[in-house]
């Protein structure tokens, strides 16, 4: 039985997935097993994959019908046999030594996460906060959203990968992705595996690296993003409340900032949308006012928090004028290209 299992859901990854499984079967640590799901790619990602397994026992090929990464990492987790689990996406890949340096350390923690390396290099990163003893309500605070005060331990502590999970935790207690939703699925999976974790350690080690394509990040119109923020917003909320969280400060307010970044984000998307001619204007407002109103029941939700520190004091003082700010832009940008259109 091997000690570690490396679970990697591939779908459509022939640019990088060769590079990808070359850093895993060339780790300096040897007692794992890669399972490769492949989530029902339709390019050369097969052949890949068939290729890798021929020449190593150690990698295991299972091809199933497309679902999303949620399902093909939670067959992943059915199919391990290691102590351990952890996840690496096809475009990323690991440094040579990373596996070997973390495992080392495993048997005394739940968690072990190290630092990451963004590609291309030139895009900005935070690093982490390293520790070995750091509180639940940091470790929650940041899997809902970075919470820029002391207990910040960056930008993607919410994700899954870059972590050695310990795989009877995340089975005796039915852990699993949502596989409902493709944004924020990592958070939530991590959310509910802390609530079980003891010990969480952070090392100082640049281990993973991460592709972020910028490109499609900011062009793409998402349809149903209003809907997948529902979703996250609301398991974050019932994971407050069933944990008694509800007057934390930092996880209520990691809570409020990524609030305002899903409303940003809405009204971001929606110009895109609109832009290209795939909403109407009673669209563009419509999710908008849905999360401010949300926002402002959050807020009343828990009030107890909401006036602790100066800052958010009068954050909330002046949010409403920065809603008439920012609709007046959104008028101005509307009225702008109607203009355009007309002439």
């Amino acid at each position: 039985m091997p000690l570690l299992s490396i679970i990697v859901p591939v779908y459509n990854s022939e640019k990088y997935l060769s590079i990808c499984l070359d850093s895993l079967v060339n780790q300096t640590f040897s007692d794992f097993e890669i399972i490769i799901i492949d989530d029902g790619s339709s390019d050369k990602s097969i052949e890949i994959c068939k290729e890798f397994s021929a020449s190593d026992n150690r990698i295991l090929y299972f091809r199933k019908e497309n679902g999303g990464v949620s399902s093909a990492r939670n067959l992943g987790i059915k199919h391990a046999k290691g102590k351990y689990i952890t996840f690496v996406d096809a475009d990323d890949y690991l440094d040579k030594e990373i596996l070997e340096h973390a495992i080392s350390d495993i048997s005394n923690y739940d968690l072990i996460q190290w630092d990451y390396s963004i590609i291309p290099s030139n895009y900005d990163k935070q690093h982490f906060i390293f520790a070995n003893n750091i509180s639940k309500d940091t470790l929650f605070a940041n899997a809902i959203y970075k919470f820029d005060q002391e207990c910040d331990l960056g930008n993607y502590f919410r994700a899954c990968w870059g972590k050695i999970f310990r795989t009877s935790l995340i089975v005796d207690n039915d852990i699993l992705f949502p596989e409902d939703i493709y944004i924020g699925e990592d958070a939530i999976f991590l959310l509910n595996y802390l609530s079980y974790s003891n010990l969480v350690k952070i090392i100082p080690e640049k281990g993973y690296y991460y592709r972020y394509d910028m490109q499609s990040a900011t062009k793409r119109y998402k349809t149903d993003l209003l809907q997948q923020s529902l979703y996250q917003l609301e398991s974050f909320c019932q994971f407050i409340d069933s944990h008694g969280l509800c007057d934390d400060v930092y996880v209520v307010s990691s809570l409020e900032n990524f609030e305002w970044l899903i409303f940003d984000s809405l009204i971001n998307n929606n110009l895109k949308g609109f832009k290209a001619g795939k909403i109407s204007i009673f669209s563009f407002f419509n999710d908008s006012f849905v999360w401010f109103r949300l926002l402002k029941n959050i807020r009343k939700r828990y009030s107890n928090v909401n006036e602790v520190y100066l800052n958010y004091k009068l954050y909330y003082r002046f949010s409403n004028l920065y809603l008439i700010i920012l609709f007046i832009y959104i008028f101005n940008r509307l009225y702008s290209k109607f203009l355009r259109m007309k002439g």
